[in-house]
């Protein structure tokens, strides 16, 4: 099975990516760690989006990490091997700055 890494899947965009990918047969990996709540207060927070994706898709995984964290998102990128990553954090706390830059490399089926 074809796996994606999602990160901002508890968002609005994201979780529709995530259910988008689920209904073609794909292992979701969601990454989110509700930054929303922490600037928006209650209001903001996405936990409730979360919940509703580990309900409505089989075998959602759910990974809580701040993308920010490079040595993490390597990390987890090793662990799960994705075919696909969708990157969708639109919070204030993920604004991209150097020098967090991932060196991503997924390999294509024939360099396997």
């Amino acid at each position: 099975m074809k796996k994606i890494l999602v990160t901002g899947s508890s968002g609005l965009i994201g979780s529709e990516v995530c259910l988008y990918f689920a209904a073609e047969g794909w292992q979701i990996h969601g990454v989110d760690n509700n930054q929303r709540a922490v600037f928006f207060g209650p209001k903001g927070d996405t936990r409730w989006n979360q919940h509703r994706l580990e309900n409505s898709i089989k075998g959602f995984v759910h990974h809580e990490l701040d993308i920010r964290d490079r040595q993490s998102v390597l990390d987890l990128l090793k662990e799960i091997k994705p075919q696909q990553l969708s990157t969708l954090p639109r919070s204030p706390a993920t604004i991209w700055r150097p020098p967090f830059l991932l060196p991503i490399s997924i390999p294509t089926p024939s360099e396997r």
